[in-house]
């Protein structure tokens, strides 16, 4: 009897192991999916929240792109002196300044418009062509609906 009740705990033991392992291969959707769901099916509290959520994925990619390009720095920081190591310097810390500045535009996209329509409304001031400000203050008016919305 000991036998016939450890054959059925041992079968039992395998079937929840095979249901654990089909569920394990269920593919699970990405954050960005979650997200992107949330907002095209969800209420008006859900998308809030995808917009969140949204922001802090991206947040965190920013912050770990920065982290992988301070590493890289350091390690050309250890290469000889060079021509060659001075622009690969200028290009590694423009590439990082890009970088804050797209974690800003995340952590405070009202600042990131403002600058937007601040360097519109210079490049109009620096133009004589009426095309080009026409063009310039469409663009002004997109990005103020855009954040009014």
């Amino acid at each position: 009897m000991d036998n016939t009740l450890s054959a059925k705990a041992r079968q039992a033991a395998q079937a929840e192991g095979q249901m654990l392992s089909s569920m394990a291969r269920v593919p699970r959707p990405s954050a960005e999916e979650q997200v992107e769901s949330l907002r095209s099916t969800g209420t008006a509290a859900d998308r809030n929240r995808a917009d969140s959520l949204g922001t802090e994925l991206a947040r965190a990619e920013h912050r770990e792109d920065l982290k992988g390009l301070a590493e890289d720095r350091q390690e050309l920081m250890k290469e000889p002196d060079g021509p060659l190591r001075e622009r690969q310097l200028q290009d590694l810390d423009a590439t990082i300044q890009e970088t804050r500045e797209a974690l800003g535009a995340v952590v405070n996209p009202h600042h990131e418009r403002v600058k937007q329509v601040a360097d519109l409304r210079k490049k109009i001031a620096e133009t004589d062509e009426l095309d080009v400000a026409d063009e310039y203050r469409q663009e002004i008016r997109e990005i103020e609906l855009g954040g009014a919305a």
